[in-house]
């Protein structure tokens, strides 16, 4: 049923902790899984290091795609990951579109009330954003 699915992955402790139950859809449905990271763009993140100009989000994005994609490799899980800069809601829909994504599975953070009223959640975007289903799962389930 999907072929491909998306976790967009922000090294956040919720998000490796649903980790495992992202594996376990992709290894029920014998899908790929693509693992995502953001670098947004929103924040200035360059710097230099021994003279080189470096993007430490990108540079933080390969180590949480990296670690992610090895646990995936230990289950037997096919991956590919990603470090895209860009907004993030739009860059994860976009990166869907593109690789024609079957799923994405993203965890929520729990905002109520006015906080996530007024401010939405990343995951509550790309929910209302997908032409394809989202599997949202809460960190503490």
């Amino acid at each position: 049923m999907f072929d491909h699915i998306l976790f967009p992955a922000d090294g956040s402790d919720g998000a490796n902790s649903v980790f495992d139950h992202v594996l376990d859809v992709a290894e029920t449905h014998d899908a790929t899984l693509h693992i995502l990271h953001v670098a947004d763009t929103a924040h200035d993140s360059v710097t230099q290091i021994d003279g080189r100009v470096v993007d430490v989000f990108e540079r933080e994005g390969e180590r949480i795609v990296e670690e992610l994609a090895d646990h995936a490799a230990s289950r037997d899980v096919p991956t590919t990951t990603d470090v895209v800069q860009g907004g993030v809601p739009e860059t994860i829909l976009a990166y869907a579109d593109r690789y024609d994504i079957d799923l994405i599975v993203m965890p929520t953070r729990g905002q109520t009330g006015l906080k996530r009223l007024f401010l939405g959640s990343t995951t509550a975007r790309v929910v209302r954003g997908s032409p394809v289903p989202v599997l949202t799962l809460h960190p503490d389930d």
